[in-house]
């Protein structure tokens, strides 16, 4: 969380239209930054755009079963709890239009490890909350992947989801 913190301030600081992180084991393939890129050229109130892996057909979504339903039970957990609907919280896949108040969201180091994605959609919540700008849930657009499979050997395992249960 801290190094793609770091990262985010670092990259704004040569004052980019735009801003992301992917996942470092590449899951979902880097060629797909134009189509994320696109979107938020096509779309001006749209300030992030967010990867989402749904099994829709023509699609190559390859996740291993129980990754799968822990991350549909996550995902809507966390929805619960952020008051918006997101279908996928922990795609690693996301992009900013870079602001101002993208710098101020990261700013602070999160008070989490293993959900700092969820942890930035909150503070988007409650600094919207708090003001007369578009809420999350027009600002924020998910893009169906055209593929992503789970890489051998990645850090998350099944013992994560209990400790992202704990921090959200």
């Amino acid at each position: 969380a801290e190094a793609v913190r770091q990262g985010v301030l670092k990259a704004l600081q040569s004052a980019p239209d735009h801003v992301g992180y992917w996942d470092a084991d590449l899951a979902t393939p880097l060629g797909d930054i134009d189509a994320f890129r696109q979107i938020l050229d096509d779309k001006p109130s749209i300030e992030l755009v967010m990867g989402t892996r749904m099994r829709l057909l023509g699609h190559r979504i390859d996740r291993r079963p129980l990754r799968y339903w822990l991350g549909r039970l996550f995902a809507n957990t966390a929805s619960l709890a952020l008051g918006v609907r997101v279908f996928d919280t922990q795609c690693g896949a996301k992009l900013f239009r870079a602001s101002d108040e993208l710098a101020h969201l990261f700013a602070q180091p999160f008070r989490t490890r293993w959900i700092f994605d969820v942890e930035v959609f909150a503070r988007i919540v409650h600094a919207r909350r708090r003001s007369t700008r578009l809420p999350f849930d027009q600002i924020a657009y998910e893009l169906p992947l055209d593929s992503w499979h789970d890489v051998a050997g990645s850090s998350v395992k099944s013992g994560d989801f209990v400790k992202a249960i704990g921090e959200l």
